[in-house]
């Protein structure tokens, strides 16, 4: 996992554009939560583009990149709802399905596949894998929550009485924007590394 991550910090490094791409969506959510979540899945499979580049990897370009980055949005829907359902039985299927999922942008992005290809592709590979998964996002799990934490204190605490909820929406929203920018393309970096790595398995 260790190595994951390392190399997800150094790909994503590589390509700085990464961190102003993800810029975007941070904004976008300042704007409307659904704004961001289109364009959120847009800029992941660009990056992906970009990270795979990075490491050498050749892009298959079967088919048109804009009809690849429709297909990742439609996988994304796909996803949400999957997992969407799988989490109202309980959280833990929920990640579950969520991890198997996870890889998805990258085999739309990489290998050309149409979105449920794409999808039943993350599924075989992240398969045996799925404790790296869960390993790796704990990592950007807690990150975010050190971020949120800082936000937190620089808006001035954690707010108190009628207004508690109100007052968190600030921190929250500055934490998620920041923690998208800085984390977000280690995390595409990280899942193109482990796509790569699992698919030579």
């Amino acid at each position: 996992m260790i190595e994951i991550l390392r190399e997800g910090v150094s790909i994503a490094v590589s390509i700085p554009l990464a961190f102003g791409l993800y810029a975007i969506p941070a904004v976008a959510n300042v704007f409307s939560t659904y704004l961001g979540g289109l364009v959120s899945p847009i800029v992941a499979a660009l990056v992906t583009v970009m990270a795979y580049s990075a490491m050498g990897g050749e892009v298959q370009v079967e088919r048109s990149r804009i009809l690849l980055v429709v297909f990742v949005v439609v996988a994304y829907l796909v996803t949400y709802v999957a997992a969407g359902i799988a989490g109202i039985l309980l959280i833990i299927p929920g990640l579950y399905v969520a991890y198997r999922l996870s890889l998805t942008t990258a085999a739309i992005m990489i290998e050309a596949q149409g979105p449920l290809a794409g999808l039943k592709r993350s599924w075989a590979l992240a398969g045996g894998n799925v404790w790296t998964i869960f390993g790796v996002n704990l990592a950007f799990l807690a990150v975010g929550l050190v971020i949120f934490v800082v936000a937190l204190l620089v808006g001035g605490g954690i707010p108190s009485g009628a207004n508690a909820a109100t007052g968190l929406q600030t921190p929250i929203g500055y934490g998620s924007a920041i923690t998208g920018v800085l984390t977000g393309p280690i995390q595409v970096a990280c899942n193109v590394f482990m796509f790569d790595s699992f698919r030579g398995q």
